[in-house]
């Protein structure tokens, strides 16, 4: 008994449709059947029904000489317009699926056109936020390491224009053509 336990909570944790399933015999034999059994057969055996070795069904003579001959005739009878009937089914069949596949294209381009943003560049983006944000943000996060670094790359940048001023026209095309701009 507590094995028949341990495979219903098996069954159970499983969840195999077996757990809900009695376990029970499905079929019942009537009371006393086997008992019955040799008389029931007696009645049928000695019953007033003759048994004869005769078919009850018979094949005509000279049937299977003749059926492939009629196999053939019937399918060259069937075969022109079952040809014709595919090739219109196909043809239609192909188009409903074409059909198909551009409705489901044309959906997907659809929807993606409309569930993408479009997307700006970053100078586009910058040019969207006023100016009266930026300056409230650079007072609001800048401190005096921020100044002292920006302080000095502004003397590097005097620095860079002064030796760009220094820079002739030739030395200028040396440049652009070695580098690949033109």
């Amino acid at each position: 008994m507590e094995r028949e336990q341990d495979i219903l909570k098996e069954l159970k944790k499983l969840n195999s449709p077996l757990a809900v399933f009695p376990r029970t015999m499905p079929y019942i034999v009537p009371d006393a059947y086997f008992d019955n059994l040799p008389t029931l057969v007696a009645r049928y055996v000695l019953a007033d029904t003759p048994l004869t070795k005769d078919m009850p069904l018979a094949v005509p003579d000279g049937y299977f000489d003749a059926l492939p001959q009629q196999l053939l005739q019937a399918v060259k009878n069937d075969e022109a317009p079952a040809k014709e009937e595919s090739k219109n089914r196909s043809v239609w069949l192909n188009a409903r699926w074409a059909a198909a596949a551009m409705l489901i294209i044309f959906i997907g381009l659809g929807s993606y056109r409309i569930l993408t943003p479009e997307t700006l560049t970053i100078q586009q983006q910058l040019e969207e936020i006023p100016e009266a944000a930026i300056l409230a943000y650079v007072q609001d996060n800048i401190d005096e390491f921020d100044t002292e670094y920006i302080v000095n790359n502004l003397d590097n940048a005097n620095t860079i224009q002064t030796q760009a001023e220094n820079l002739n026209d030739e030395t200028i095309e040396y440049y652009l053509e070695n580098s690949g701009w033109q």
